[in-house]
């Protein structure tokens, strides 16, 4: 899909705590340093900063599409999703699943396009949790 015409997410820099080079689209958490980042912890919980842009090695900056409300960024897929499905980390690897309910992981954003594992789709960076899923 193109993005010809499309306003991207708002993006911030971080300090990559491990090597993400492999890791472009794919969602980042919160580090241990304050203004650190890494991939998912186990089962895919931490807090979700947003998704990588860029591909950098451990110690160099990563730029980060934040989880705010608007524009459109690119994720990779562990799993299947469909389009508007809402997005959490499929695990320890960064890439996105589609968010089920009681689900404990941090949702990232919702899908504008559908795929499957190994695709890179377009998705809307959000901000929520799973008390804003109960109210639509």
């Amino acid at each position: 899909m193109s993005r010809t015409g499309t306003i991207p997410g708002t993006r911030e820099t971080y300090i990559s705590e491990a090597d993400l080079s492999s890791s472009q689209y794919c969602i980042v958490v919160q580090g241990t340093a304050e203004n650190g980042c890494a991939l998912p912890g186990a089962a895919g919980v931490g807090d979700v900063l947003g998704t990588s842009v860029n591909k950098p090695e451990s110690g160099t900056g990563v730029t980060v599409c934040v989880a705010t409300n608007g524009g459109v960024e690119k994720i990779k897929l562990g799993g299947t999703v469909t389009a508007n499905d809402y997005l959490v980390a499929a695990g320890t690897d960064g890439t996105a699943k589609a968010y089920t309910a009681g689900a404990s992981e941090g949702i990232v954003g919702k899908a504008k396009e559908a795929g499957v594992s190994g695709d890179i789709i377009e998705y809307e960076p959000l901000i929520l949790d799973q008390t804003d899923l109960l109210a639509e």
